[in-house]
């Protein structure tokens, strides 16, 4: 059984090569003057950061360094790794209270992310953990979407709400929610298309499901999470701005981060967009997600072990 460091070790192994190629030789033989501060201003960037980002930090360690009279490379590279955390520890809950009133996850992001799998790890996750659970089919619009939410359900013996192909998708989560509340369940995840014939018109579908959510129950009791394809990399920032700012997302579920090195999008998606990154997939079965852990993903970054 792999403990929380151990998984996030391993699900990082091609991110890390990447930023062991970049670090662990430079660490080792560069004095602080400024040759210094350009070459690691380059390896930020080639470590996939994104150039506002790495003015940021640069910016950051030069003055502390300052503050601080740091001379060692080394040092300065424990200050780097504090500042990584600070940006990536944002709070968030998910806690599921006792009340008859169902926690509800709306699962937004574009085709091609992993949405559907995602739903059936993060519903075996907290049914894993004692938690009552439904399943809504909210994607009518791709062909087979809705039959592949009902095989995962099966497959983890939990009721899927569906409708027709091609139906209001409004409808069939206010009918999810409905039974969650009815049958006093207490989560509610629900899946939604990715693509539409223009991206106005996703959001604004969005944004009704949204809605009619809200007629049932406190928007605080509604969560609205991106699925983020982690081997797009610096892409993920538009596709996270778009969903922000049209739907407010309160988090972010990481896909496919075991098979890319490009895991330095997570410290620009939450900079940017103060949006927390809440579980990270870390293989193709039911079990394989984890509630990320920011101290382990950035201790991780910088290990030059491989599991």
């Amino acid at each position: 059984m792999f403990n929380n460091y151990e998984i996030h070790s391993k699900v990082l192994n091609k991110t890390r090569s990447l930023w062991a190629k970049n670090f662990l030789s430079f660490t080792k033989s560069q004095k602080i003057d400024r040759d210094f501060w350009d070459n690691l201003e380059e390896i930020l960037y080639t470590s996939d950061l994104g150039s506002d980002l790495c003015n940021y930090l640069i910016e950051r360690l030069e003055v502390i360094s300052k503050e601080k009279k740091i001379h060692e490379t080394n040092d300065l590279i424990n200050v780097l790794k504090n500042e990584m955390v600070k940006i990536i520890d944002l709070p968030f809950d998910f806690s599921i209270n006792s009340s008859n009133i169902p926690k509800v996850f709306l699962i937004v992001g574009i085709n091609g992310v992993g949405k559907t799998t995602t739903i059936a790890k993060l519903a075996n996750y907290f049914k894993n953990k004692g938690n009552k659970i439904i399943l809504g089919a909210g994607d009518t619009f791709r062909a087979g979407a809705i039959e592949q939410l009902k095989i995962w359900g099966d497959k983890i013996n939990i009721n899927v709400v569906s409708h027709q192909e091609g139906s209001d998708p409004a409808a069939v989560a206010y009918d999810t929610v409905n039974a969650a509340i009815s049958r006093k369940l207490d989560i509610a995840i629900i899946d939604t298309a990715g693509r539409l014939h223009t991206k106005i018109n996703l959001m604004e579908e969005l944004k009704k499901i949204k809605r009619s959510i809200c007629k049932l129950i406190d928007q605080k009791q509604l969560n609205v999470l991106l699925v983020l394809d982690s081997t797009i990399g610096q892409n993920g920032l538009a596709q996270t701005e778009n969903f922000v700012s049209s739907l407010g997302c309160d988090g972010v579920l990481l896909t496919k981060l075991d098979g890319s090195s490009k895991g330095g999008i997570i410290f620009s998606v939450v900079k940017s967009f103060n949006t927390p990154i809440w579980f990270m997939g870390t293989g193709e079965s039911l079990s394989d997600i984890v509630q990320f852990n920011p101290n382990y993903f950035v201790e991780n970054l910088f290990s030059s072990n491989e599991n």
